[in-house]
C-alpha cells in the first residue's frame, strides 16, 4: 500500500508491504552464507544527507517493522520532504501544487 499526505509543511510518503519485516529480514541476511551486500539504504541516506545540507527543514527516511497481534506482517517505509525542500527542487512545479485546504 502507498500513502502521500501532508503533514507538518511537507509531505509524507508510506510505503507498507506484507513481507517478513525489517528484523526478520536481517536476521535471515545474517545467517545466510551468501555474501550479498545491499547498498540501497546507504545510498539513500547519503542523498538524503546531500539535500539536507543547509535547510532548517529536513527530509526523514524511517523503516519499521509491521505487526499485528505481535506478529511481524510487513515492512513500512517513511519518507518526509518537507514543501521548502520540494520548492528548491523543483521551483516551476512547486509553484503548481495545489494549496489543500484542511477541514
Amino acid at each position: 500500500m502507498v500513502g502521500l499526505k501532508e503533514i507538518d509543511q511537507g509531505v509524507c510518503i508510506t510505503v507498507e508491504d506484507n513481507g517478513i519485516g525489517v528484523e526478520k529480514s536481517k536476521e535471515q541476511n545474517k545467517q545466510s552464507k551468501n555474501n550479498h551486500q545491499s547498498y540501497g539504504s546507504k545510498i539513500l541516506g547519503e542523498r538524503i544527507d546531500i539535500l539536507n545540507y543547509n535547510q532548517i527543514k529536513k527530509i526523514r527516511f524511517g523503516l519499521s517493522n509491521l505487526n499485528k497481534k505481535g506478529i511481524n506482517s510487513g515492512t513500512c517505509a517513511t519518507l518526509f520532504i518537507p514543501f521548502s525542500i520540494i520548492k528548491n527542487l523543483t521551483p516551476k512545479i512547486a509553484h503548481s501544487f495545489p494549496n489543500y485546504e484542511k477541514n
